[in-house]
């Protein structure tokens, strides 16, 4: 059976004819709403859009989509005006494919429902990621303001790129040590190679490009197998006074297991591209390129074609900063360089 949540649409959803075990009208925060239901068994819940508070911000959707599974919901969007599309791609974007104005559609998507490929149009066809910032725009939903979503395109065709993919995650101690660079690097998948590329770009950077580096891991010893001076091991306690302490011009970090974000100049998120890892991924965060929307994601070890990765761009909703393929770490590669020029830190 289904849940029914109306508001100013209620005369739509009474007429629809739709089997419901629950039927709740109002306005709701979406917390209230999910913690009503959390014990509660039910097949679909119809959302009218103009019975949640701030329905349409970023952030109270993801809480949504959390709390009762994209799977579920079906969204009885305003008639008038049109929802943007904008934000009907951050609907698609957050896994949510079954919204109409149409009670019609709604009433079919109970035995028929849509899947990505059904609403993929919504997105941009230009390779846009969403982030969340605030616009203040109105859409007529509920006399609401909805999160106008900015989009990151290749600074080769757009001069506005959003500011935080030209210049990466910028945390908040940046400046600290104003006379250093400093690229923090994380797995977001499992064994997606941060230790190998940090190994490869600190070679470059040495040989291809004069500089004085140094690389560091935090409360771990996988540095120790390339027996390199000027690669080490620290604990949390040392990791600051030993920044401090060196002359060098580029820092590298292994981010792994520690968050030391808020010292990096950049940081680079590796995704290793493979079926399984992808879907692993998605199974554990369904959430997680939503998250990346706005961070400089790389695919490493990648043995996806140019075409792929525009079609994974599309279907992750986000923009990748760099795509680099299983590489020999015994000599030194182009690869690595157009990577290191990419970041500017050549400069």
């Amino acid at each position: 059976m289904n849940v029914i949540v109306s508001n100013k649409q209620k005369i739509k959803l009474d007429n629809a004819n739709i089997d419901a075990i629950k039927d709740l009208n109002g306005l709701f925060n979406v917390s209230d709403l999910i913690n009503n239901f959390k014990n509660y068994f039910f097949s679909k819940m119809i959302i009218d859009a103009t019975s949640i508070v701030d329905f349409a911000k970023t952030d109270v959707l993801k809480t949504l989509v959390d709390g009762i599974g994209a799977e579920k919901l079906l969204i009885l969007l305003p008639e008038k005006p049109p929802a943007p599309k904008r934000f009907l791609a951050l609907l698609v974007n957050l896994g949510i494919y079954n919204f109409s104005s149409n009670i019609d559609d709604i009433v079919n998507y109970l035995q028929n429902p849509n899947t990505y490929d059904d609403v993929k149009k919504y997105i941009d066809d230009e390779n846009v990621t969403y982030n969340a910032s605030l616009d203040n725009q109105n859409v007529g939903i509920n006399n609401m303001t909805y999160n106008n979503i900015n989009s990151n395109i290749n600074t080769s065709t757009n001069q506005n790129t959003n500011q935080a993919y030209n210049q990466g995650y910028v945390g908040n101690n940046v400046g600290k040590f104003d006379d250093k660079y400093i690229l923090g690097i994380r797995n977001i998948t499992l064994h997606a190679g941060t230790t190998s590329l940090i190994y490869m770009l600190k070679q470059a950077l040495e040989y291809r490009f004069n500089k004085k580096v140094l690389a560091f891991e935090v409360n771990t010893r996988d540095f120790v197998y390339f027996k390199n001076e000027n690669m080490i091991s620290v604990t949390n306690s040392n990791l600051e006074s030993t920044i401090k302490n060196n002359n060098c011009d580029v820092i590298l970090i292994d981010l792994n297991n520690n968050n030391y974000e808020s010292i990096c100049n950049d940081v680079l998120y590796l995704i290793e591209p493979s079926i399984i890892s992808v879907n692993r991924l998605i199974t554990e965060n369904r959430m997680i390129f939503l998250s990346l929307c706005d961070k400089k994601v790389v695919l490493n070890k990648s043995l996806i074609s140019n075409h792929d990765t525009k079609v994974f761009e599309k279907e992750a909703g986000i923009h990748f900063f760099f795509n680099i393929p299983p590489l020999n770490d015994r000599v030194g590669n182009s690869i690595i360089e157009n990577l290191i020029m990419k970041l500017r830190i050549d400069k």
